[in-house]
């Protein structure tokens, strides 16, 4: 146990405790501590000017305990700070004690959002502190206000002038296709040249070549004996010589 004593002093420490909590305009922070040779806990100070205030009152050789209204930066309401603090002068005895002293006195002064644990003047700063509230409020964004929506980009049209080439067939908007020079160089050499006396004329003109050399070697269809025979040729066919049909 720590031996504290929280009843000698209740009722001025609950007094302050709950105006700073009912929003009070003539005080916004409190401050606690101990006489010397004592471990009551008494009110060693208070105001209404804000945290820069407030640093002023630490004490670099004592135990000290503080609760403070302030205004939260992104929700514009009122938030509590709970600081305790412990300064480099202290004795380690004391020091020793700090540790179950705090859940003590945060078990009078309730209701805080942020607990400051402070050794230094910097951890007792009033923009360190704000920081603070402001990362624990979480929404990035202040409550009376609403963000700005963002006007949606829209692509710049093409401007058909006197620089700009046309693509036949092109849509808007498309990606033009160009091929590989190489790959048209070697497509090239690939594809059997074209006689000049041909590449000249029209399509089907000047086709002079036999028709063996065009269909192979196969002979034109009127030189083949057709595959249909009337029933008058096959009978004939069929008759010995010197005989009629019947």
């Amino acid at each position: 146990m720590s031996n504290l004593d929280l009843s000698a002093h209740a009722s001025e420490i609950s007094s302050t405790h709950q105006r700073i909590l009912s929003n009070a305009a003539d005080i916004s922070w409190a401050l606690y501590g101990f006489d010397r040779g004592s471990n009551a806990l008494n009110v060693q100070a208070r105001g209404s000017d804000g945290l820069e205030e407030l640093a002023e009152e630490f004490d670099d050789g004592k135990v000290q305990f503080a609760f403070a209204r302030v205004l939260d930066p992104n929700t514009r309401l009122s938030k509590f700070v709970f600081i305790s603090w412990c300064g480099q002068g202290v004795p380690v005895f004391r020091k020793g004690l700090v540790g179950s002293q705090v859940g003590e006195v945060q078990r009078v002064l309730t209701g805080y959002h942020v607990s400051v644990v402070a050794r230094t003047e910097a951890d007792v700063q009033a923009d360190e502190i704000m920081d603070q509230v402001a990362r624990s409020s979480g929404a990035q964004y202040s409550y009376h206000t609403k963000p700005k929506a963002e006007k949606p980009v829209v692509a710049a049209k093409p401007k058909f002038g006197s620089q700009t080439a046309f693509r036949k067939g092109g849509s808007y908007g498309a990606p033009t296709v160009t091929k590989d020079p190489e790959w048209e160089a070697a497509a090239a050499a690939m594809s059997p040249p074209m006689s000049a006396s041909r590449s000249n004329q029209p399509f089907g003109a000047g086709n002079s070549r036999p028709a063996s050399s065009m269909y192979g070697s196969r002979a034109p269809t009127s030189s083949m004996p057709p595959a249909y025979k009337s029933q008058q040729q096959n009978e004939s066919a069929a008759t010995p010589a010197g005989l009629s049909p019947a």
